[in-house]
């Protein structure tokens, strides 16, 4: 803006001297003419060879123009630089606040995406607990049937071989089925969901950390036992399918977890079980 006012403050002061220069020629020609008019005509002779002055001064004019022409040319020039780089300036201006826009924009789509999220997971939660409420198992109900499950699995062991141990284990959900069946799928569908979310247009920068984040809250809803049980009823073939969802956070609640199953079972059938091993991790930020 200063580049563009200073060029036609240049601009001003050569048409002002341009004018001025003009006048004076224009002056001096007309006065020597009235001058020479009233001249005497011996004398005008002479006068004549004063007159050719006039002329040198119309031949300085001429100069002076294609001066001036030169200059308004710079002055144009500047003034076009001057108005490049203000249009410049907006162009760089329209686009940090098009960025900032965009940003935004994104920030606010990410919040979207994972408010979405949330909800559902949330509601998955509770279907869990509901469903979980309603299991019945002898003499107990809710998540004190997973101690029950526990006894269970310990009273039927007949071997302490690996193919022993695994056969029992198997066998747990058979006996166990029509208890367990609604809330293991329904448990593994809360996994699934969590395993196919897309983090990183959640605001996440991998899809570990959602991950993580999402586990540690579930595990935060459930009992030792009932993730004892979680992996007890896993060694059935016919629940195959969820032992891909893999457990990635809550590295000291499974170590706790891991120890709990080897007091209450015994190493051999805890070792058979295939609990995670996430000794070394961390809870999630």
């Amino acid at each position: 803006m200063e580049a563009e006012e200073g060029a036609r403050a240049a601009n001003r002061s050569h048409e002002f001297w341009a004018k001025t220069a003009i006048f004076i020629v224009l002056a001096c020609w007309v006065i020597t003419a009235v001058v020479g008019f009233f001249l005497p005509g011996d004398q005008r002779g002479t006068f004549g060879d004063q007159f050719g002055a006039v002329n040198a001064l119309f031949s300085g004019l001429a100069l002076a123009g294609l001066v001036y022409g030169i200059l308004q040319q710079q002055a144009a020039l500047k003034m076009a630089r001057a108005e490049l780089n203000l249009a410049r300036e907006d162009a760089r201006k329209t686009k940090k606040m098009l960025d900032e826009q965009t940003k935004a924009l994104d920030e606010q789509n990410q919040a979207n995406r994972r408010q979405a999220f949330e909800t559902h997971f949330f509601e998955l939660l509770k279907t869990h607990r509901e469903i979980r409420e309603d299991l019945r198992h002898s003499n107990s109900s809710g998540k004190k049937i997973f101690a029950s499950v526990i006894i269970d699995f310990t009273n039927n062991r007949n071997s302490k071989t690996r193919a022993g141990v695994d056969n029992t284990i198997e066998n747990i959900y058979l006996f166990n089925q029509s208890i367990l069946s609604t809330y293991i799928w329904q448990l593994g569908s809360v996994y699934e969901f969590l395993d196919s979310a897309d983090y990183v247009n959640m605001g996440y920068s991998d899809k570990m950390h959602g991950v993580a984040k999402y586990q540690s809250i579930l595990h935060t809803q459930m009992e030792e036992e009932e993730h004892i049980v979680w992996y007890v009823c896993l060694k059935n073939e016919k629940l195959k399918k969820l032992r891909k969802y893999q457990i990635v956070s809550d590295g000291p609640r499974f170590a706790s977890i891991k120890q709990i199953a080897i007091n209450r079972l015994g190493k051999e059938f805890a070792d058979s079980l295939d609990l995670p091993d996430l000794a070394n991790q961390s809870e999630p930020a």
